[in-house]
């Protein structure tokens, strides 16, 4: 090889490494992962969602169980039980695996859009009260406008303490999803 083929190739190299250094410093602390990562697998949220559309009510109960955490990822696993006139209907669980670092992009993509309002309460909810900080949001596209408010903590696993949403186009529906049981165990 000749000397000029070595360095193209040389700097072909090294541009790809920079690259690929460039692309890690691009990355983010994932939110999910850090909230989740200091609690010990076996920690758990619970939650209970009552969606009402069209004249009817549903119930749906979601489990979400830590069951590994890396430096790398932390794996967490959801459960749904649909309950429809008092029928238990359960879905085959699945993992969910949440990366330490994210882009900057989905970083933003897990941020609310349209808040209009925020701020904390401390709330009772699982039978204990909880600091939580929340935002109001609305997001309009066409002729659509749904509404939503969300209360976070990140004392319990997932961070999600209580939600409601509502919209009234082109189906009126509301829905509420409330934490009802935890596990935060620390490491």
């Amino acid at each position: 090889m000749s000397s000029l083929a070595r360095i193209v190739v040389g700097g072909v190299g090294l541009v790809g490494v920079l690259a690929s250094v460039g692309h890690a410093e691009d990355k983010v602390e994932n939110p999910l992962y850090k909230n989740w990562a200091q609690f010990k697998p076996g920690s758990y949220a619970k939650l209970k969602q009552i969606t009402e559309a069209v004249g009817t009510t549903a119930e749906t109960v979601f489990t979400y169980t830590l069951k590994e955490v890396t430096a790398e990822k932390i794996v967490v696993e959801k459960k749904t039980v649909a309950i429809l006139d008092g029928k238990e209907k359960e879905r085959p669980p699945t993992l969910l695996t949440y990366p330490a670092k994210i882009t900057k992009e989905e970083a933003e993509k897990q941020k609310p859009r349209g808040i209009f309002a925020e701020g904390q309460e401390e709330i009772e909810i699982a039978g204990q009260k909880i600091k939580t900080t929340w935002v109001e949001a609305e997001v309009k596209k066409d002729d659509r406008v749904s509404r939503g408010k969300l209360w976070t903590s990140e004392n319990v696993p997932g961070r999600t303490v209580k939600m409601t949403s509502s919209r009234t186009h082109p189906l009126k529906m509301s829905s509420t999803r409330e934490l009802v049981a935890f596990k935060a165990d620390r490491e």
